[in-house]
């Protein structure tokens, strides 16, 4: 009885929001790792791009409102940057994330195709298959310096939404 009281209490009350078009849905998209894990590579994604935008049967998976395209792990360079305690990460020196090139030769122009077919593009920026984090925990200025470089690293190529989780 308590909780129909209060569900009508609830209901009863008026949500006020801004009406500024923003959050009216749930962010909606695609990312690599279900499908790819880290086989992943700018071919694929590339792919997946126009497959959201494929309006052959009708309607497009982007006018149903997924309009992220995301690539998770697999695209660094593991192992071929900086080494701390014989364990290597995917930043250089200077902080400088490592892609493996082989697999994504040219991000800005994967994100340039996406954004030309009105796709936003996500990127994950940490990873769990490279185990990077352990190298950057262990010395605090060069996290801040490899922070940096994946930050620099995603506004340089246009990157729309960042992907951080805990591995």
């Amino acid at each position: 009885m308590r909780s129909l009281a209060a569900a009508v209490l609830l209901s009863s009350l008026a949500a006020d929001a801004a009406d500024n078009g923003l959050g009216r849905t749930p962010p909606m998209g695609w990312r690599s790792w279900n499908c790819y894990h880290g086989d992943v590579s700018q071919q694929k994604i590339q792919a997946t791009v126009d497959a959201v935008t494929d309006k052959s049967r009708g309607t497009s998976l982007l006018e149903l409102g997924f309009a992220d395209v995301g690539v998770d792990d697999g695209w660094q360079a593991c192992g071929t940057g900086r080494s701390l305690d014989n364990h290597s990460s995917f930043h250089a020196p200077d902080g400088t994330p490592l892609v493996n090139k082989t697999k994504f030769p040219d991000v800005k122009a994967m994100v340039a195709y996406g954004h030309k077919k009105g796709v936003t593009m996500g990127w994950y920026d940490n990873n769990c298959m490279c185990m990077d984090e352990y190298t950057k925990r262990n010395d605090p200025i060069w996290e801040a310096a490899s922070n940096g470089g994946d930050v620099k690293f995603l506004l340089e190529n246009d990157i729309d939404a960042v992907k951080i989780d805990n591995c």
